[in-house]
């Protein structure tokens, strides 16, 4: 069979091979640290997909990527301490899933993690409860997104860009209907959306990072609570770590006007961010995701996020 021939799998299908795979990896292990473990070492490879270590790379290739970080190398030493409990084909399957879901959220621009952690159970109904967790249904998502892009060809012709924030981020379920919205209505969300997320659990922030990153959605997401405006962690998703890198190289580049607007209104420095902040937005210690019930405070949460109504909404 040609490649022209070759059948695309369908989303029901791309889940069970998911399903099927996740659960090779379960048999010594609980779904709960399978899927912590994956969603971890997966935000973390694409993360660092824009940094290159230049302790090894040639100086022709050093001059096109981002600055490696004291941060990048904390995120690396957790990335092998998580990989280093699995075996050899254990890491394969992990490769797997990845690989699976970067197609299947890329080609789908679908909740993929989110409709996963719900069916695997990762947390029970009780634990969901206990914690706050309740994940809005696919199609009621949808719905509050096209309320919330009511007016948003006014917002485009006047800034040329919108502004999201999502204080409950959960999988970034609101976020991709959203994204499927305005792709829906004729615009291209990779170059005029900006997003700022945040969520308690370790493993969702993981989650939302990783399947915006896959989706080329400029924005920050943020470990933290919203109730207390703590944050733990933050980081951008490479599509604004690489807008920021083209903007210094390319005036041109149609993400400049929010970033700008963005870092007049929400930064001390009016100077704006330069190539040796080009990585990460903040840069701190490791912090256990256990830590996420203390009184640690690493990062300041913006206004936007630690007020309003609680909902997703346009700011």
């Amino acid at each position: 069979m040609s490649n022209r021939e070759q059948r695309i799998p369908s989303l029901a299908e791309l889940k069970r091979e998911f399903i099927s795979i996740f659960k090779k990896l379960t048999i010594h292990r609980s779904f709960s640290e399978v899927w912590a473990d994956f969603v971890d070492v997966s935000a973390i490879a694409i993360y660092q997909s824009v940094h290159f270590n230049e302790a090894w790379m040639p100086e022709q290739v050093r001059q096109h990527t981002l600055p490696w970080t004291d941060y990048n190398t904390k995120l690396e030493n957790d990335y092998l301490a998580k990989v280093g409990k699995y075996r050899k084909g254990e890491v394969e399957l992990l490769k797997q899933l990845y690989h699976l879901t970067v197609q299947t959220v890329g080609f789908y621009q679908c909740d993929l993690l989110g409709t996963m952690y719900e069916e695997l159970e990762i947390a029970s109904r009780s634990q969901m409860s206990a914690s706050g967790e309740f994940f809005t249904p696919v199609s009621v998502s949808r719905l509050m997104a096209e309320l919330t892009l009511g007016n948003v060809k006014d917002i485009l012709e006047q800034k040329g860009y919108i502004t999201l924030t999502e204080p409950a981020a959960g999988s970034g379920r609101m976020i991709i209907a959203v994204v499927e919205q305005l792709y829906a209505m004729g615009y291209d969300p990779r170059q005029c959306l900006y997003v700022e997320a945040i969520d308690v659990n370790h493993s969702l922030y993981s989650t939302t990072f990783l399947q915006l990153a896959i989706l080329d959605i400029p924005g920050k997401i943020y470990w933290g609570n919203t109730l207390s405006a703590k944050v733990w962690d933050v980081r951008e998703t490479p599509q604004l770590m690489l807008s920021r890198m083209i903007w210094n190289r390319d005036p041109a580049f149609k993400m400049l006007k929010v970033l700008k607007e963005l870092e007049a209104d929400s930064s001390s420095d009016e100077s704006g961010y330069s190539d040796e902040t080009l990585s990460a937005s903040v840069e701190m210690d490791a912090i256990d995701p256990a830590a996420a019930n203390d009184d640690t405070e690493d990062a300041k949460l913006p206004a936007y996020l630690a007020e309003g109504d609680g909902q997703m909404r346009l700011f």
